[in-house]
């Protein structure tokens, strides 16, 4: 092992050693299958060529490859110290379009832009071993790891990660549920209105009967195919006669879409319009900012609004993030028949069935122990430290048995005082750690998470977990999950040109894939090998 992690590689040692003779060692992580009903990409590792093909060596740039659209940008975090910000706080986030999107570039030949590549989106594509909670009250377990940083030396990650709770078929809320579908002629062809037709058709034949749908289209004008009903039949039978055509004139298509889930409206479900579009919609209200704030004012009268992508070319993922924040919903990405049954397995839980409301993490650095950190990102999700305990402040959804996941960067005080430049004046100096050394000292952080289980207007809960150097481990020595999630942060790295990951190459993302995929049921993480391997051939 490189001589430059040898501070976190003997930390690593003793804690193991430590933990063996005091009998508390944990078992290792191991990724959790998904539901049989999603089809696996691919059963083995093979090249990934243009389109998705399995074809030979490399990916081959077989046309001009066209944007998938308009990204969001945003300023890459940075480390912080710790004596001048000791909390990090931000609203968790479970969105995954960052990684359909990133694929799609991928399979079309050419790599991303920087802006569309969200790293805490491409974590949560991926489901991890996590404990889930036996009830809705209980909200999150906290799982928590330490292990070297392959990227950095001297420094830690720290990976947190939780698991929603998954409520039984007929114990979850009936949904309450407007489909708004743009079938402009943009959305003519495989990978979009009939991609859309077939997936969500299928998902209609999963629903409860007490489960209402409406179904509303929008392209010169705005159409009704079918007011809010429990005959999803005939939804389905209505969904499939539509044709794509026309201008994308979508008038006040989104306020009729509020009006028609109004009519329906039942304050003991699940209210929510989803919005399924290729592209720079055009649904009424023009002006970004406003629309933004009709969606946060629709939100605070019970409505959430999710965003389904399709197609390619126009597709305005930057006013996409900013509704679905305001909306508190979820913006998905659908590339495929395969991605589309992902998306709604299991009666769409993920996506659509909200279990947690306004959901908000804030990690606590102790100074004695930790001199700088840095979140992995979450750039467009970060809170004010006072913003925690605020009951009143918005944060994310969190939708049934979805597992979400954050990464920092931590350095150590033991290994920043090799690194740092030493203090010439007393001043300048850090203040001795308290002496005798306690258990509170010597924890590296607390992780800390509030949620309300019962909805927005309900009372918020925070749990609490300490983190211990015990948990340290050293990088030959991590499961397959904390593998998986350092792959995808230098993987996300390397396409975002973060420039902390200039030296690190794709060869040692392959590695860690290699050990992640001994949990690998469903074919996901081969997949992204393959996506790793395309990148590493166009990235000259």
């Amino acid at each position: 092992m490189d001589s430059r992690m040898s501070y976190l590689s003997a930390a690593a040692l003793i804690a193991a050693t430590v933990l063996t003779a005091c009998g508390q060692a944990q078992p290792q992580m191991a990724g959790e299958a998904r539901t049989a009903s999603v089809p696996p990409p691919t059963s083995s590792p093979a090249p990934l060529g243009v389109a998705g093909a399995i074809t030979g060596p490399a990916p081959v740039l077989l046309q001009s490859p066209s944007a998938i659209g308009q990204h969001p940008t945003y300023e890459v975090g940075v480390v912080k110290s710790v004596a001048e910000e000791p909390f990090s706080t931000f609203s968790l986030e479970v969105d995954t379009a960052s990684y359909s999107v990133v694929r799609r570039y991928l399979r079309n030949g050419t790599l991303p832009p920087p802006e569309a590549v969200r790293v805490e989106e491409m974590l949560n594509y991926f489901d991890y071993d996590y404990p889930g909670p036996e009830t809705r009250e209980e909200g999150f377990r906290p799982t928590v790891s330490l292990y070297p940083a392959p990227w950095k030396p001297d420094w830690a990650l720290l990976r947190v990660g939780v698991k929603a709770f998954v409520p039984s078929p007929e114990d979850r809320k009936p949904l309450n549920l407007v489909l708004l579908v743009d079938r402009s002629g943009s959305m003519q062809g495989s990978d979009r209105l009939k991609l859309v037709q077939k997936v969500v058709g299928d998902f209609l034949s999963t629903l409860r009967d007490d489960d209402r749908v409406g179904l509303m289209t929008y392209a010169n004008g705005v159409s009704v195919h079918a007011e809010p009903t429990t005959d999803h039949k005939s939804v389905a039978a209505a969904l499939r006669g539509l044709d794509a055509g026309g201008g994308t004139a979508g008038g006040a298509a989104l306020e009729k879409a509020y009006a028609l889930a109004q009519s329906v409206y039942d304050p003991a479900a699940e209210n929510r319009i989803l919005l399924i579009t290729d592209g720079d919609f055009n649904v009424g209200i023009r002006n970004p900012k406003e629309l933004e704030r009709y969606v946060d004012r629709k939100r605070q009268t019970g409505f959430g609004l999710s965003v389904l992508g399709v197609g390619q070319g126009n597709f305005n993922d930057s006013l996409v993030q900013a509704i679905v924040q305001a909306g508190n919903g979820v913006a998905a990405y659908m590339d495929s028949p395969v991605e589309g049954a992902r998306l709604f397995a299991d009666g769409a839980a993920g996506l659509l069935h909200t279990v947690a409301a306004d959901v908000k993490v804030q990690v606590e650095f102790n100074p004695a122990q930790i001199a700088e950190y840095r979140l992995i990102g979450y750039e467009t999700r970060a809170l004010e430290t006072r913003d925690f305990l605020d009951s009143g402040k918005d944060a994310g959804e969190v939708n049934a048995g979805r597992s979400v996941t954050a990464l920092y960067e931590v350095l150590p005080v033991a290994a920043a005082s090799r690194t740092l430049p030493v203090p010439r004046y007393d001043g300048n100096r850090p203040a001795p750690a308290p002496e005798p050394e306690t258990a509170l000292n010597a924890e590296w952080a607390e992780v800390k998470i509030a949620f309300k289980p019962d909805g927005p207007d309900g009372a918020q809960t925070v749990i609490r977990h300490p983190v211990s150097p015990d948990l340290l481990r050293d990088l030959s020595a991590i499961g397959p999950d904390d593998a998986l999630a350092a792959a995808i942060a230098g993987f996300a790295g390397k396409l975002r040109r973060d420039p902390a990951f200039d030296a690190y190459d794709y060869d040692a993302i392959k590695d860690l894939i290699a050990i992640a995929r001994a949990r690998d049921e469903d074919g996901w993480r081969s997949e992204l090998l393959h996506l790793v391997s395309a990148a590493e051939s166009l990235d000259g």
